[in-house]
């Protein structure tokens, strides 16, 4: 196996796993969901009575597909703020001064339920403590709100473990383009051959990584077969803590 100075993480579902079925469950034309933007609401109804919840959930999720749309185009990155504006669009609420901090307090109140979703397992913090006698490590995550993924990592008390992290919503694009990695090997003065990158997913991840040309450890954790068609991860790990033996 070749040696490597870094090692580069993914954070959600690699380090940090998110649990959706700790969001609330309500009920929207007919069909139950799990979703975080419950505490949303909140905020807006207090602001906006006349708006009820199914309404503002049809307008929350026209956002996110708005979101996803644009991001399939070139995977530049829609923030979680650029997402809520879209949602105050559909709901036909020009954005005043007030209806901004309105916006703002709901945004935050979002990124509060998806916490309550999240776990920073044992495990990780194991293979990050193992990891930082024997490398340099940095992470590059997806994600559209980089203050609530800071707030949970210093929480935890892991962010010293990292010498760069590289969050999509800080620098503009997602993975799997070229660029977040390019500007995780910049800020880290590295090239490709030096890192390997561990992430579990393979459209994100694994293409990510390998148009980069950097080698790549796929986080299998459920046993799935490999997407045809994308390529191949150079290791494949079925738990965070077998990336200890494999290296």
């Amino acid at each position: 196996m070749r040696t490597y100075d870094v090692l580069l993480f993914d954070l959600f579902d690699t380090l940090l796993l998110f649990h959706r079925d700790r969001l609330p469950l309500v009920s929207v034309d007919g069909q139950e969901v799990r979703t975080s933007s419950v505490a949303s609401y909140n905020v807006i109804a207090e602001a906006y009575p006349h708006i009820g919840f199914p309404e503002f959930y049809r307008a929350f999720f026209a956002g996110f597909q708005e979101a996803e749309r644009l991001r399939a185009i070139d995977n530049r990155e829609v923030t979680a703020r650029e997402r809520f504006l879209f949602t105050f669009e559909r709901l036909g609420l020009p954005l005043t001064p007030s209806a901004q901090e309105v916006l703002e307090r709901a945004l935050v109140a979002h990124m509060g339920g998806l916490a309550k979703a999240m776990e920073f397992p044992p495990e990780s913090v194991r293979v990050l403590e193992w990891a930082k006698n024997q490398y340099r490590i940095g992470m590059v995550s997806n994600f559209d709100h980089p203050p609530a993924a800071y707030k949970v990592i210093e929480e935890e008390g892991v962010k010293g473990f990292f010498e760069e992290i590289v969050i999509s919503g800080d620098v503009g694009w997602r993975k799997p383009s070229r660029e977040i990695f390019g500007i995780a090997f910049e800020r880290m003065r590295i090239g490709p051959a030096q890192a390997i990158f561990v992430g579990d997913s393979p459209g994100i991840d694994v293409v990510g990584a390998k148009q980069v040309r950097m080698d790549v450890i796929w986080l299998n954790r459920k046993g799935e077969e490999f997407t045809d068609g994308l390529p191949r991860p150079d290791y494949t790990i079925g738990c965070l803590e077998e990336l200890i033996r494999l290296l």
